[in-house]
């Protein structure tokens, strides 16, 4: 860090480019040479300010794999890549009624079965966008309730 640069300017820089936890903050400011005192008051004026809001953005990144037909496997893999352990992204996750999914992913799988693909085919692509295994087989067997599923 410059002797220029203040700790404030460096995280309010940081978080002028798109909404950020308190885990990515911190990691950024440390990997900007700040030290612990520093950073805990960055982040405590941050917070006070309404600059960070892990709750808000965890549920902004729940509502866009929501928009973009996620499972949540996908949902929550993103979730602890911004900073959550599995268990408070699966916590979080929790709040979405499972109905949710077993829609979305009878929804992909009736889109597909109009293009023409097998149920395994739409069975790898349900994985894929991170179906659990029991909303993969329920919408296989719903869509394509005219074949056998082993």
């Amino acid at each position: 860090m410059s002797s220029s640069q203040k700790p404030l300017d460096i995280a309010l820089r940081f978080l002028s480019r798109a909404e950020r936890t308190q885990i990515e903050l911190r990691a950024h400011l440390v990997n900007k040479g700040l030290s612990g005192s520093d950073i805990e008051n960055v982040v405590h004026q941050c917070l006070e300010w309404g600059y960070l809001n892990d709750e808000r953005v965890c549920q902004r990144e729940v509502q866009l794999g929501l928009s973009s037909n996620w499972g949540p496997f996908k949902i929550q893999a993103k979730l602890m890549r911004r900073g959550w352990s599995e268990d408070e992204a699966a916590t979080r996750l929790a709040k979405v009624e499972p109905q949710v999914f077993l829609e979305m992913a009878c929804k992909l799988a009736e889109a597909a079965k109009n293009k023409r693909s097998t149920p395994s085919k739409v069975a790898r692509q349900l994985a894929a966008k991170g179906f659990t295994e029991e909303q993969v087989r329920f919408a296989i067997e719903t869509c394509f309730s005219d074949l056998s599923v082993d």
